[in-house]
């Protein structure tokens, strides 16, 4: 996919194209539609490697509101962020959080209990978690007329496992490439109930 098929707002191409020509990436992704960012992204990150996007990293998966459904995309871009190509662990995975995130991960305790919400099964398998069961429960609410069952996970990881700390929804990214969610996870089912406010 060439940069020129790929999405922009009308009539912002030359200032995407200058920002990234400055390597301001997230000046740039945010002139790109958010249903299109990741793609942009993964273009980005395709021609000038990841390292110099991780700060972008960062910011276009917490405002994507699709994380899930992109979920192989997003399982690559982290698997980058945690990995160099040569598979060593890289050194600065840290750059994915702003300074005070980082200030917050690294005070966390070593061992974290962790809560996912979600509608449907299989929810749990997903990368973004919560340090707050409430905001769980919000995630597991927030579409009140949908007809389905909601739960909420829980699991105890320790902090090694988690990949960062985003402070909007108190989220964990965790690293769930070496064990298996299935099996530590604890599954609850909610009440049917009104919606969270968040």
């Amino acid at each position: 996919m060439t940069m020129t098929s790929l999405p922009l707002y009308p009539d912002l191409r030359p200032l995407y194209e200058e920002r990234c020509a400055a390597r301001n990436w997230i000046d740039a992704l945010l002139l790109v539609r958010r249903q299109h960012r990741l793609a942009h992204l993964l273009h980005l990150i395709d021609q000038h490697g990841i390292a110099s996007l991780l700060p972008a990293v960062g910011d276009v998966w917490q405002d994507s509101e699709s994380v899930y459904a992109d979920g192989e995309d997003w399982d690559w871009i982290w698997l980058r962020v945690i990995r160099t190509r040569q598979g060593k662990p890289r050194k600065t995975a840290y750059r994915v959080m702003r300074p005070a995130e980082r200030a917050v991960f690294d005070a966390l305790p070593q061992e974290l209990t962790i809560y996912r919400g979600y509608i449907g099964e299989d929810g749990e398998y997903g990368l973004s978690w919560s340090l707050k069961r409430d905001r769980a429960e919000w995630f597991a609410r927030r579409y009140p007329t949908m007809d389905c069952e909601r739960f909420i996970a829980t699991m105890t990881i320790s902090k090694s496992e988690a990949i960062a700390f985003f402070e909007r929804e108190d989220e964990i990214v965790i690293n769930n490439l070496y064990f298996d969610i299935g099996r530590r996870a604890r599954i609850e089912r909610l009440s049917p109930g009104l919606h969270v406010a968040a």
